[in-house]
């Protein structure tokens, strides 16, 4: 029992298979007729997350529809992660929907409206590779995890649910009767690009509370949808369990032009802004003819060829919801500039000469999306940063903000300060990371007020006000980690730019939930892991000659501390291709 316990904690998979009646099976061994594949590793106790990845496999023929495809994907997801899901909703709930743990009603209404608005769009359009996937994605991935949680044993929930659980970042939580005082996620995003143009790289550090912010995983999924100009679309991102797409959204995207085959490789991220309360909460009296913004953004990652087409996708049939910043940068085209010049001077000329398109700015705020091409601010400063708030002046009216407010965050002047400074992915990971709140004057001693916020340390004086809430997980890459789609990451709260901070222990929050959330201390480990759609698939199926010896030696009764032993051992051994440890070059 033991054994079989323990080497199932480590990995499961799914597979998926359909036949020519359009039914389907599945399976947690090999099916001669997938044409899905799941995967899980759990690595809470290591580095705080769990892995999954999911694929659409290449002989899975064209008949398999796009919207087919985004159903079994969803199954597998929900299936595979079923208990992680019940514990996530159990968090959210507690943490957002107050002592009922009910949804409002406003909230459900926009739900069934927004997925029944999908699907009639989709039978009316189904030739539009736009409303194919936003009804694969928002639709039939969702209905799918709906199907595959209940599959797996645990009490069935409605559909709605799985569709509010991914739009929590566009839903207001003002009228709950929440305990919680900080319900919005937030956090902060920045690009940098090297003195000698040779690289760029991306940090992203995601503000969420704590009492949901925890459950995480690292999703990298290979879609391979095919009604889109696009092909052999893999992404991967940092998520939770049951959540469609990222929350404050970061995802590492590559793919492939349909016709000419020629590689699209994107980064993506966005920060949300601050909204009016009472007209965020008139949103919600949407009359569903409109995608929200995180259907939108997950969609153009599948959809788009560079960052152009991406903020093309992404303004249609835009929801009077869905306030942020996406930028979105183009590896593709920094490669470009590599093969056709050698030298900072070179890059340079070429870049701007032939009007190189690197970085792409999308300013959303309901009806108003500004679309700017922020390749030659990046040149000019050298980094463009993403806070929450509008850089451009026009989208601050439309919030009241002013640029004093923006020049008010503590953040905006350290990254300004320090982001000059950054030469390589290390670099880049300690800026996503940096609280040095009690030496940094930027934050005037407040470690609410930092890159990597922790609210969880402020000292409830001096209208300062305690919160579980703060940074949840750093993400990085540059154009080294474009090549086999991946980043580097780091999960749970920071320790601090001297690595001197506390952690954070549930032990002193005995209020805040933490279903299937470990009760130690957190960061589980404050270093960068690197995640990806790698070999390591391939690794945890194979079911190798240390199962039989575990066997003898239990049968043999030679004690739990040899399994033990073993298994610790092994569990090291058996993932190659993720190295603990700071980031280096790259």
């Amino acid at each position: 029992m033991l054994l079989v316990f323990v080497l199932g904690s480590l990995a499961r998979e799914l597979f998926i298979g359909t036949s020519a009646d359009g039914t389907f099976t599945f399976s947690e061994t090999p099916l001669p007729n997938a044409v899905v594949r799941g995967h899980v590793v759990d690595d809470r106790q290591k580095t705080g997350a769990q892995r999954l990845y999911l694929s659409v496999l290449s002989d899975a023929g064209v008949s398999l529809t796009d919207p087919a495809r985004g159903y079994y994907l969803g199954f597998a997801e929900g299936y595979l992660l079923a208990a992680s899901i019940a514990d996530h909703f159990a968090n959210v709930a507690a943490t957002l929907l107050g002592s009922d743990g009910q949804w409002l009603e406003r909230h459900r209404i926009f739900a069934q409206e927004s997925m029944h608005q999908l699907e009639k769009n989709y039978h009316a359009f189904q030739t539009d590779p736009f409303w194919v996937t936003v009804y694969a994605l928002g639709h039939r991935y969702v209905t799918g995890l709906a199907d595959g949680y209940a599959a797996a044993g645990f009490p069935r929930r409605e559909v709605l649910e799985f569709y509010l659980l991914a739009s929590l970042r566009e839903l207001d939580f003002s009228a709950y009767e929440t305990t919680a005082i900080e319900t919005a996620i937030r956090g902060t995003g920045c690009f940098r690009i090297t003195d000698d143009l040779s690289d760029v790289l991306g940090g992203h550090t995601t503000w969420m509370s704590y009492g949901y912010g925890f459950d995480r995983v690292l999703k990298a999924i290979n879609y391979n949808f095919r009604e889109a100009s696009t092909r052999e679309q893999l992404v991967v991102f940092s998520s939770q369990p049951g959540v469609v797409g990222s929350s404050d959204s970061f995802y590492v995207t590559s793919s492939t032009t349909a016709t000419a085959r020629k590689r699209v490789e994107l980064v993506v991220l966005d920060t949300l802004y601050p909204r009016d309360k009472e007209a965020e909460f008139s949103d919600l009296g949407y009359n569903g003819t409109g995608v929200p913004a995180w259907l939108r953004g997950l969609a153009s990652n599948l959809l788009a060829i560079d960052g152009t087409s991406w903020a093309e996708h992404f303004r249609r049939n835009r929801a009077e919801m869905g306030y942020g910043n996406w930028l979105v940068m183009d590896y593709a085209r920094l490669r470009e500039v590599q093969a056709f010049a050698g030298s900072r001077d070179s890059r340079y000329s070429y870049i701007t000469e032939n009007e190189i398109r690197l970085l792409t700015s999308v300013e959303a705020i309901r009806e108003h999306i500004l679309v700017l091409d922020a390749t030659p601010m990046l040149l000019t400063n050298g980094l463009y940063v993403s806070i929450n708030t509008p850089l451009n002046n026009v989208t601050r009216a439309y919030l009241n903000l002013t640029s004093e407010m923006l020049d008010a965050d503590p953040r905006y002047g350290i990254l300004l300060r320090d982001g000059m400074k950054v030469r390589d992915s290390k670099d880049m990971f300690d800026l996503m990371r940096h609280n040095d709140y009690l030496h940094d004057v930027e934050a005037n001693n407040d470690p609410a007020r930092e890159v990597a916020a922790r609210y969880d340390l402020r000292p409830n004086e001096d209208g300062m006000i305690s919160e579980p809430y703060g940074a949840v997980d750093t993400k990085v890459v540059s154009l080294a980690r474009m090549d086999d789609t991946s980043l580097w990451m780091a999960v749970g709260p920071t320790l601090g730019t001297r690595n001197s901070l506390p952690r954070f222990k549930y032990a002193d929050w005995e209020d805040v939930p933490h279903h299937g959330i470990s009760t130690g201390a957190w960061p589980i480990s404050p270093d960068a892991f690197l995640f990806g759609y790698d070999s390591i698939v391939e690794s945890h199926v194979r079911i190798g000659p240390e199962v039989v010896i575990f066997s003898l030696i239990f049968a043999l009764g030679l004690g739990g501390v040899v399994v033990w032993v073993v298994l610790i051992y092994l569990r090291s051994k058996r993932q190659p291709s993720i190295p603990l440890g700071r980031p280096r070059k790259g």
